[in-house]
């Protein structure tokens, strides 16, 4: 891997992250499995527990796509979110503190309250009584 892309890390609730600018285009060597896991290696990489690429997806929404440290898509990441929330807050990727994240999983409700990041997970309605 040669590719060269401005980076931001952010940590999460204990989590670090690799975030790409997705509106800087040249990802596509970036967005890869392979790529992932470089990045991800904390003794030759950079280091970190997921990558993110982020984009506007309108003008209060932004798009997320969260890989794993082992390269593997994930649908979603809460820590991860919480930061791209930021960070799309931060860059102007949105016009407003109430915005929506586009997520493998769907669409989670987000805003910037007193400079602090905040989302709204789906109620949980199904348990199971033995694990």
């Amino acid at each position: 891997m040669s590719s060269r892309a401005p980076f931001f890390k952010m940590s999460g609730s204990g989590n670090d992250f690799v975030f790409f600018d997705g509106t800087l285009g040249g990802m596509d060597q970036l967005e890869t499995s392979e790529a992932v896991r470089a990045i991800c290696v904390q003794e030759t990489g950079i280091g970190a527990d997921g990558v993110v690429f982020l984009r506007p997806a309108g003008e209060h929404a932004i798009r997320m796509r969260y890989y794993n440290s082992d390269g593997s898509l994930g649908e979603l990441c809460g820590n991860a979110t919480l930061c791209a929330t930021r960070l799309a807050h931060e860059l102007g990727m949105v016009s407003s503190a109430e915005m929506s994240v586009e997520t493998d999983a769907g669409l989670v409700a987000a805003r910037m309250v007193d400079g602090r990041p905040e989302i709204d997970f789906a109620s949980v309605t199904e348990t199971k009584a033995e694990v």
